[in-house]
């Protein structure tokens, strides 16, 4: 008992204290009351610090619809235009396709051409020669005055022959020609032999026409064969060629 008294007596105590040592309130610590009119310019001033705000309004501007819908027959027009553009470049380009394939065709034609001609040209000499000969051995058996009837027979019949052979040369383009000029036409005519003159007003003109000439497309395949006259003072070695 006497323990549980001294605890009480503590606690009394401890409470005494604890009364003494809280300071009393002082009444200066009430808040005083603000003016009004301190109020009022705090009012005003917020209010002009402060932006305007404009209030929403109803007529929201709307966007037109046409703007973003095209046309139909605009649409149609720039659809053609496009087409009419590709259409235009296909055929730009195949006519420049169809060129370039033209010129290779006639590259080719004039190739196969050329090698036809030259080919052709051979086989027309050698029936030249052929005429020339026929014709040479008719000559030679002619001027013999042979009187035998199959003799005559036999060079009756080569010269039709070579005359045959030339009208088949006429049909494929080829022409025999001869030059109505008297004088040697180097370019058309071949000397085959001269023949000495003492006429200065002779030289270099025709004395005897041996063999036509041929051309083909106006081009010599075999110039014609003559002999013509050389003056004396002008005479040349027999193998110079004119």
């Amino acid at each position: 008992m006497t323990q549980e008294n001294d605890f009480f007596k503590l606690g009394l105590e401890i409470n005494t204290l604890e009364d003494v040592s809280s300071p009393l309130s002082d009444p200066s610590d009430e808040k005083e009351p603000i003016p009004e009119e301190m109020l009022e310019q705090e009012k005003q001033m917020s209010e002009e610090n402060e932006d305007p705000i404009d209030p929403i309004s109803d007529e929201t501007p709307v966007a037109d619809e046409s703007v973003f819908e095209l046309d139909p027959l605009t649409t149609i027009s720039g659809q053609i235009q496009e087409l009419t553009r590709s259409f235009e470049s296909k055929l730009k380009y195949d006519a420049h396709k169809n060129k370039i394939i033209d010129g290779l065709h006639q590259d080719l034609q004039e190739y196969r051409q050329g090698l036809l001609q030259k080919y052709l040209q051979r086989i027309f000499i050698d029936v030249i020669k052929i005429i020339d000969d026929m014709r040479k051995f008719a000559a030679h058996h002619t001027n013999t005055h042979t009187h035998d009837e199959t003799v005559e027979k036999l060079i009756k019949f080569i010269i039709n022959t070579a005359s045959d052979l030339e009208d088949l040369f006429t049909w494929e383009g080829i022409i025999p020609y001869t030059c109505e000029e008297d004088r040697l036409d180097t370019g058309r005519q071949r000397v085959v032999d001269k023949i000495l003159t003492d006429d200065p007003a002779k030289d270099r003109t025709i004395a005897a026409r041996l063999r036509p000439g041929y051309e083909y497309e106006g081009k010599v395949l075999r110039p014609e064969l003559v002999n013509i006259y050389i003056f004396s003072n002008n005479h040349m070695p027999d193998d110079r060629i004119i």
